[in-house]
């Protein structure tokens, strides 16, 4: 089944849409991705803080102190899960972005080829057309001489026995002028049965 151009080019906007909405997504997810290491990036820093201020003064209670690390923490591992889960998306829509240009390659290359065979069909037609259409005006024109040629015949073999029943001719004219005829009218037959050979 031969698709048309107009099919090529639905199907081409088709995937074009689909891979900008893929690259949308893409982005936002790079964006998601930069957001949490900016965040682990500012939990580390106040962590830090945190440790530094527990350090300069010792007032606070230990156990206070603990549970807010404990806390901060499993805040920051559930940041790292969320971080490896948006990698994870990223590879998985690159993949899938890889798989259909490469579909879409193979969809392409196969419509090039089509076209292409296609098209050399067309020109051998077209050539045999040509060609049959010249042979038929040979053949025509050859019809046409040859035609000439027996009326051009036959008039003048008809002039010969008309001059030939009054006495006009000689003998020797006669004779040399029948043959004439005579040759040339077989020569005729001759290119006609040639041509009915052919």
């Amino acid at each position: 089944m031969s698709l048309t151009v107009q099919q090529i080019i639905c199907d081409a906007k088709k995937l074009v849409g689909r891979i900008s909405d893929h690259e949308n997504t893409a982005d936002n997810l790079i964006t998601e991705i930069q957001s949490v290491c900016n965040q682990i990036d500012n939990m580390k820093q106040y962590q830090e803080e945190i440790e530094v201020l527990n350090n300069e003064a010792k007032q606070q209670p230990r156990d206070a102190l603990i549970a807010g690390i404990q806390q901060e923490t499993k805040h920051l591992r559930e940041l790292k899960a969320e971080n490896r889960e948006l990698r994870n998306a990223l590879e998985e829509h690159q993949n899938t972005i890889e798989l259909i240009m490469s579909k879409y390659r193979q969809h392409t290359a196969s419509l090039i080829k089509s076209n292409k065979i296609n098209l050399s069909s067309i020109y051998n037609a077209r050539y045999a057309n040509v060609t049959a259409n010249l042979d038929e005006e040979c053949e025509l024109k050859y019809k046409e001489n040859l035609s000439k040629l027996k009326v051009e015949n036959n008039v003048l073999r008809e002039l010969v026995n008309i001059a030939n029943s009054y006495g006009s001719l000689d003998s020797s004219s006669t004779t040399a002028s029948s043959s004439t005829v005579i040759q040339d009218n077989k020569t005729v037959q001759t290119d006609t049965n040639d041509n009915k050979k052919v």
